[in-house]
């Protein structure tokens, strides 16, 4: 869903790292993540821990210790959704491994019903290879649980617009201008009501994007 011409949205967003950093709280936020040997770990220790620490591997791009906590916690039967999604994204950053990180992010799902980032995440890869109602059952369930993720609502309103569902693209781009207005999303709704035989609306929204562009 790339800008191409006037027939076509421009997308909002990318799919972005997941952010599952748990805690913050003072005692973890004083721990030495580098420091912490695989082998000096407590299965018991709170979740907020080893979410946070694979996060810091992952942002080390530290592969090996990575790879060590995940199989730590999954060889002690400790799932942990956060986990989940954290490992998930990184094995499948080159898009290689979509499957078995669909798997992961329904695993971390299941263990965390309301958690809107798989779902997210999982709409995002449907998006991409434009298995549009498989990415639109997701990003529903994303909106459900977190209604205010702009991402989410541009994503949605992308989807329809592309299946020529103009009227339910037009309202969810509102709820995203509600939100968080902007270039893009107000362009995007232009293209709604020329689509819809609005021009004057469109105009209205042209003149919006580009008072925005110039900020």
């Amino acid at each position: 869903m790339q800008a191409c011409n006037q027939e076509k949205v421009n997308e909002v967003t990318q799919d972005n790292e997941p952010k599952t950093n748990a805690s913050n709280t003072t005692e973890i936020e004083k721990i030495n993540y580098d420091s912490i040997a695989i082998s000096s770990l407590n299965i018991t220790e709170p979740d907020s821990l080893f979410i946070n620490l694979i996060n810091n591997t992952i942002e080390k791009d530290n592969k090996p210790k990575t790879d060590s906590i995940w199989e730590f916690l999954n060889k002690n039967n400790r799932p942990i959704a956060e986990v989940y999604v954290s490992y998930a994204y990184y094995m499948n950053a080159d898009r290689t491994r979509n499957d078995e990180a669909i798997a992961l992010y329904k695993k971390a799902i299941e263990l965390k019903p309301n958690y809107a980032l798989p779902h997210k995440i999982i709409g995002n890869i449907y998006i991409h290879y434009n298995m549009l109602p498989d990415a639109l059952f997701y990003m529903n369930k994303a909106h459900e649980i977190a209604p205010k993720d702009v991402e989410v609502i541009n994503n949605i309103a992308n989807i329809y617009f592309v299946e020529k569902d103009y009227e339910i693209a037009e309202s969810f781009y509102t709820k995203a201008i509600e939100i968080a207005p902007n270039e893009v999303v107000y362009g995007n709704r232009a293209l709604c009501y020329d689509n819809l035989g609005k021009p004057m609306l469109a105009q209205q929204d042209r003149i919006q994007a580009e008072a925005f562009k110039n900020k």
